[in-house]
This record gives C-alpha cells, structure tokens and sequence, in this order.
C-alpha cells in the first residue's frame, strides 16, 4: 500500500511442511560377549509421512560415544529399514536410525529411538590352547599317571577355573596337575578350563578328553617256593 494510498497490491507463496514419523526400532537382545554378532535390529514401527509427495528414505548411525550428544553419532553405512551385523562388536555402541524425508528439492531429517547394544569382554576359545604334558596331547594315562595341563592365550587378570567331569578342582592357575589316581573315570572324563576376563561375565572354555589304560594285571602262582640249590623250580 503506497503512502496516504488505500491501493493495494498482494503477492504470495505457498508453503508446505514435510510432516512425517521417523519410527522406532527394536532388537530381541541388547547384551552380547565380544566373540557374538549381535541380532538384527529391526524396524518396530517404519518411518512414515502425512504430506503427499513426500518419499521417505534412512540412514543408519552410530556412536561409541555419549547418545545423549547427537552431534556423536557418525554414518554406520546401512540405508535400509533394517540394521544387520556381520562380525561382533567389540565395545558397547548406541544405533539409531534417522528417517529423510525429501519433498521437491528440500529434506528433513528426524531420527529414531537409540538401542544401546552393551558389549562385555570375552576370550576367543579359537585363541586358547589347552595343552596335556610334554606332548601337548598326552591324554591316554596309566592309573597312577600325572600330567600337567596348561593354557595359553589367556591375559593378565583373567579369572581361569579348572573342572574335571563337573568338579572344579582348581582356580586362578593357568597350570593344573591333573593325578588320574584321584579321579575315577575308566569311561573317561572331560577336563575344561573356563576362563572369564576381569570385570566381564562372558566365558571361554576349552576341553580335552582324558582316557585311562584299566587292566587287571593278574596273578601268578607255583606249587612250591623253596628249593636247594641243585633244584629246578617248578
């Protein structure tokens, strides 16, 4: 409207807002040991839009880091509904999943609930070695044998328990004399040593079956036990 004028010239512009959901997800377990691949995380609810023409599409992030701090999470190079893992995880890592909705040339971005999979550290079994005497494998035994069994791979502070069959018969030692007299298993038994890192609830165990020689040695006899010298025993 021009000045001391009550003419009146209009010019306008439409607006839109890209109203939509980003969803939530879910996982069936949030706990895993260093050595598991976690399950899936899934879409519990897709992401969702009320403004016509708006197409919806997804970015995967995640942190290590505080998620509380949304400037932490980083790409985590999945753009599907879905998050699969192929390896195991090994520290605790928060996802969340962040819905893009593009309408023309413009997108917004909202992102989803956060699932924190807690990781707890473990052993690799593939990297223990349960070893049984000189030979690593001495685990055929006389009745009265001995024999020494140590593992390798474990580190400092891990918690180490020895179990013959379902006794534990030693802990906290990375050796174990293992005295076949002690123990009866003329149909064999199982040795495991367990072993738990500092802190963690996440066991590794590895085992060696033990078998044991049992024989009669039998008896001997004669009719008589005492001769001359110039005699043949019998």
């Amino acid at each position: 409207t021009p000045n001391g004028s009550t003419c009146q010239a209009q010019v306008s512009k439409f607006f839109q807002e890209i109203v939509f959901d980003a969803g939530t997800i879910e996982t069936v377990a949030t706990e895993y040991c260093s050595t598991d691949t976690p399950s899936d995380i899934t879409s519990a609810s897709d992401a969702s839009t009320s403004t016509l023409g708006t197409s919806i599409a997804y970015r995967w992030e995640s942190t290590t880091a505080d998620p509380t701090d949304p400037t932490n999470f980083v790409a985590a190079g999945q753009t599907t509904k879905d998050f699969s893992f192929t390896d195991p995880l090994g520290v605790t890592t928060h996802y969340r999943r962040v819905a893009i909705g593009s309408l023309g040339s413009k997108q917004c971005e909202e992102a989803s609930n956060i699932i924190t999979i807690s990781v707890e550290e473990s052993r690799n079994p593939n990297d223990l070695s349960l070893l049984a005497g000189d030979g690593g494998d001495d685990t055929i035994l006389c009745p009265n044998d001995s024999v020494v069994l140590t593992v390798e791979g474990t580190e400092l502070g891990d918690t180490i328990t020895w179990t013959v069959g379902s006794t534990v018969s030693s802990t906290n030692n990375p050796a174990f004399t293992f005295n076949a007299v002690d123990y009866a298993f003329s149909s064999g038994v199982t040795v495991t040593v367990t072993v738990t890192p500092n802190g963690s609830t996440c066991q590794a165990q590895v085992s060696k079956f033990f078998q044991e020689i049992v024989f009669d040695a039998g008896t001997i006899e004669t009719v008589a036990t005492e001769y001359c010298s110039t005699d043949t025993p019998s």
